[in-house]
Order: C-alpha cells, then structure tokens, then sequence
C-alpha cells in the first residue's frame, strides 16, 4: 500500500465517522458550523500573537483548526446541493463501510 493509498483511506475513514455524527439536514449542519466555525476561527487567530506563551498558543492551533475543518466538512454537503450536484444535503450520507463514501439516494 502506497503513502497516497493510505491518507485517502484514512482521510474516507474520517470522513465516514464525521458523516455519521453529524446533522442530516441543512439547517442542522448550518447551525452546528455556525457555532463550530467562528471558535474554530477565534482560536486560531488567538494563536498568532508571538506574546503568548507556548502552549496556550499550541493549544489554541491545535483545537481552532480541526475546528475549521470540520466546519468545512459539515457545509460540504450544503454547498454541493447549493450548486445543484445533490437535490438536498441529507442525500449526502456515507455507506456503513468505512473505506467508502458516496452519494446514496434514501427511500
């Protein structure tokens, strides 16, 4: 198994847990972002200044940014029914595999 097969096995493994903990419906996802992404954004800039110490700066990188990029991660499905791939945001689910996500149409 190649470096690239791993990460994108690993990245699809993620990318599963995070489907199936997170909010079906648009405004589930966009309330939750909403609430997700502005901490996650505060904490990183926070860790910017050089007068901080070490840690809370390495703490505050360390938790703002898997923030933002679960933000990412729960509008992703919004924005594509925004751009008319998907007809809703909750037809976006990932299968109960964890090596594979894809757009699966509910009954």
């Amino acid at each position: 198994m190649t470096d690239r097969q791993s990460t994108s096995s690993r990245s699809r493994r993620y990318h599963a847990i995070v489907e199936q903990y997170t909010p079906d419906s648009s405004f589930g996802r966009v309330l939750m972002s909403s609430l997700l992404g502005p901490i996650g954004i505060l904490l990183t800039l926070i860790s910017v200044p050089a007068t901080l110490d070490i840690w809370p700066t390495i703490l505050a990188l360390v938790t703002g940014v898997p923030f933002i990029a679960l933000t990412v991660c729960l509008l992703w499905p919004v924005y594509l029914s925004l751009i008319g791939n998907i007809e809703r945001a909750d037809e976006y689910v990932s299968n109960n595999d964890e090596t594979s996500v894809s757009l699966v149409r509910r009954e």
